[in-house]
């Protein structure tokens, strides 16, 4: 049986924080600075969007350790970049993260040891309102985590299926 648990609003868990301009701004205006932002290097990528915001560095660190400190309250600390400490009473519990994009991304990327890059949601595009499951897995004496599903959309009618 589940047992359910209120539902906590974390910040760290906040999508990244577009510039302020971009508020009450048109979607079609938000998606062409978005496609022009495309052309920038890796360095200015970095830096988050032009006219402001929060810059990738500054994102990822925030979900990174807001992720790290999470599953510290539930005895999971990690070992190395790619090995974590999983106590025996953590095993088997579950952990619900309800996120956009962006976030899920980094989230994604950190669990799974990659090399983190300033636009994740473009290395794990996926569907609106999909599931996306990892599960850790015994190895080298401690554990990693390994993707289970990714985008699952399969509680949804095809119609409501948006990126």
């Amino acid at each position: 049986m589940v047992r359910a648990t209120a539902v906590t609003e974390r910040a760290w868990l906040h999508e990244i924080r577009m510039p302020a301009a971009w508020q009450g701004s048109p979607a079609e205006e938000v998606g062409r600075a978005m496609a022009t932002a495309r052309d920038r290097s890796r360095e200015e990528w970095w830096q988050g969007m032009p006219g402001g915001g929060e810059s990738f560095h500054d994102f990822h660190a925030r979900v990174t350790l807001g992720l790290t400190n999470e599953l510290a309250e539930h005895g999971v600390v990690r070992d190395d970049e790619l090995l974590w400490e999983v106590p025996t009473e953590a095993q088997g519990r579950r952990l619900l993260l309800v996120a956009h994009a962006g976030t899920n991304s980094v989230v994604l990327g950190h669990l799974l040891g990659l090399y983190p890059e300033p636009w994740e949601w473009e290395r794990f595009s996926s569907a609106h309102a999909s599931i996306t499951v990892l599960r850790t897995a015994p190895i080298a004496s401690r554990h990693i985590f390994s993707l289970e599903r990714f985008s699952d959309v399969s509680h949804l009618d095809g119609v409501a299926v948006t990126r």
